[in-house]
């Protein structure tokens, strides 16, 4: 099966067409991006890519079967509906939306075209150690998990004092950063989420044009009593590192 693919935004998204290039059967047709001297430097490194500053001659392009979104958080949920009514399938930077409104939009999308596939780049699931740890949970050798404990440590401030996610309204460090730990929780346990409190604070940026949180603590109970602790903390001073803890009864 032969694939014609195409990128919007070309920050990370540069990344995503060097792995859609690396697959025999894909190929990259166009790439987009809302800057034009980014667009235009990034496709002197892909001549046969046709260029465009308009990611609707993308999503609404019949040749395109599959589309990545690495664009800015606050654009993810429309252009993902729009690639879905567009028959295409699609890969998103997380997050893939902003709020249970934006999600249930999706979902219906999804629902009315059943064949058509969507995942998000939760990269962790690819690491090394953390299938090492799934494999030893799956098999029994940690026992029966009743807490775990994470840590997002983002390690630069400045992207949210200085860069596109300072200008992003309603910017969320949990679902910009921490959604990484969720992730990785809920596949290494199996679990299923009963309920959620959060408390956050934005003193390290308080000096900032961010008037988000810019570090956020998440506690969560799962429907078999077992909880875990999610911390998002973008003000960290330490290098970025993905902290976890997995707590069983063995």
């Amino acid at each position: 099966m032969h694939i014609n693919a195409a990128v919007i935004g070309l920050g990370v998204g540069e990344n995503h067409i060097l792995g859609l290039l690396s697959h025999p059967s894909c190929q990259v047709k166009a790439i987009c991006d809302i800057n034009e001297i980014v667009l235009q430097k990034v496709g002197s490194r892909f001549p046969s890519c046709t260029l465009s500053t308009d990611p609707n001659l993308i999503l609404n392009d019949p040749n395109i079967q599959l589309v990545c979104i690495a664009s800015y958080d606050d654009v993810h949920e429309q252009q993902v509906v729009s690639a879905l009514r567009n028959n295409k399938h699609v890969f998103v930077e997380k997050p893939l939306c902003l709020s249970s409104d934006e999600l249930c939009n999706i979902a219906k999308e999804l629902k009315m075209n059943p064949h058509l596939f969507l995942t998000s780049n939760l990269i962790l699931r690819k690491t090394p150690r953390f299938i090492e740890l799934h494999d030893r949970i799956a098999t029994g050798r940690l026992g029966e998990i009743f807490h775990m404990e994470g840590s997002y440590d983002y390690g630069r401030l400045h992207k949210l004092t200085e860069g596109w996610r300072g200008r992003t309204p309603n910017y969320s460090v949990t679902l910009g950063g921490g959604i990484h730990l969720i992730d990785l929780m809920l596949w290494l346990s199996g679990k299923k989420v009963s309920s959620v409190s959060a408390v956050g604070n934005n003193l390290a940026a308080s000096n900032s044009h961010f008037d988000g949180l810019s570090v956020t603590s998440s506690n969560i109970s799962f429907e078999d009593g077992s909880t875990a602790q999610i911390t998002s903390n973008y003000a960290s001073v330490a290098p970025h590192h993905h902290k976890l803890c997995i707590y069983g009864t063995s």
